[in-house]
């Protein structure tokens, strides 16, 4: 299994109640309930959702802001600003990295939605509720100011890229994708817990076969609660792309694969964890793809107290586990693989 390595994310904000979920749930609900066609419209998702863990929205933004946006994500690869996905990382995201595009081929940047004007740099983005006279969807938590430019390997060490964003097409969708998935976790009890998300991690495979190979988002139960993606690309049959999902129908064993193209103005929502591994099959021309993950408060919880225990044995294991993965991949391959950070471990155990 290979683990996406992603952001460290960093947070001081106390942790949600049961009473502040049950809030926000509540103040959602009374929004749907003023507009029936909107809720049967959230209401056909979340069946969708439950029924086989991934959905498929499309017309989101409508073609024009989708196009608009879609020239500033070109924009921004065009500029450099996109570096290669990196594999491993571990549970802490600090364990060994290491690029090999056979097996990950995508180009990557973590970027904020409001444009460069605004120099705050956070991790997160705090989601609050849908407010009918207010169309912003999200509030940036204000407690975490860790800052997080993106770094490109150049000859003498690293080079920073501002990671600001350059035109309003983000924020547009930033907005309209927030309200959504908002409305969807009023409705499922699993997800009332969802109080923030990560930065939009904008990517582009570049071609030439370029991939991603099966994976799951999710498989040490970190926070990521959902994936959302949103596809920026004038696809047709025959350029590949296309997201290869594997998963089971409730109340089946079986596992069952579907094939959802990249087609612009098209998002697809999907449980993070072992419920919905996926891949990217290879693709002939440039793919663009924006994806955002929604946090689960508790399991993220969870998630740093037993990190706080890991001992140096623990994190020997998880090096050696890293290992035998690349060995796999550049056997399976016949790639070398480029290992780009590897953590100091001390020999003593703690």
């Amino acid at each position: 299994t290979t683990t996406t390595t992603t952001t460290e994310v960093s947070s001081t904000k106390t942790v949600a109640t049961d009473d502040d979920a049950n809030k926000r749930v509540r103040e959602t609900r009374r929004l749907l309930q003023d507009d029936d066609e909107v809720f049967q419209f959230v209401k056909g998702i979340v069946a969708e959702l439950l029924r086989k863990s991934y959905v498929v929205v499309p017309r989101v933004l409508g073609l024009e802001v989708a196009r608009e946006l879609a020239q500033e994500v070109k924009d921004a690869y065009k500029a450099g600003k996109l570096q290669s996905g990196q594999l491993a990382g571990g549970k802490t995201g600090k364990s060994t990295k290491y690029v090999l595009t056979a097996v990950r081929g995508d180009k990557i940047g973590w970027f904020d939605d409001d444009p460069c004007h605004d120099t705050s740099q956070r991790d997160e983005v705090e989601i609050r509720e849908p407010d009918s006279d207010d169309e912003s969807d999200f509030d940036e938590d204000e407690d975490d100011n860790i800052e997080e430019d993106t770094e490109i390997k150049e000859k003498g060490g690293m080079k920073k890229i501002q990671s600001c964003w350059n035109g309003f097409g983000l924020q547009k969708f930033s907005k309209k994708m927030g309200t959504i998935v908002q409305l969807i976790a009023s409705l499922i009890p699993e997800l009332k817990y969802i109080t923030t998300r990560s930065k939009a991690m904008v990517t582009c495979y570049p071609g030439e076969g370029t991939r991603y190979v099966r994976h799951v988002d999710n498989p040490h139960k970190n926070g990521r609660k959902l994936t959302v993606l949103y596809y920026l690309n004038e696809w047709k049959p025959g350029d590949g792309g296309e997201l290869r999902m594997f998963f089971k129908k409730k109340g089946e064993e079986k596992e069952t694969e579907v094939d959802i193209p990249p087609l612009i103005d098209t998002m697809v929502v999907f449980f993070s964890d072992e419920r919905v591994p996926h891949e990217v099959l290879p693709t002939k021309v440039p793919r663009f793809t924006i994806t955002h993950w929604f946090y689960d408060e508790e399991e993220k919880k969870r998630a740093m107290e037993t990190l706080q225990h890991e001992t140096q044995d623990d994190l020997a294991i998880e090096e050696e586990r890293i290992r035998q993965e690349i060995d796999k991949f550049e056997k399976e391959h016949g790639q070398t693989a480029d290992v780009t950070a590897t953590p100091i471990i001390s020999q003593t155990t703690q």
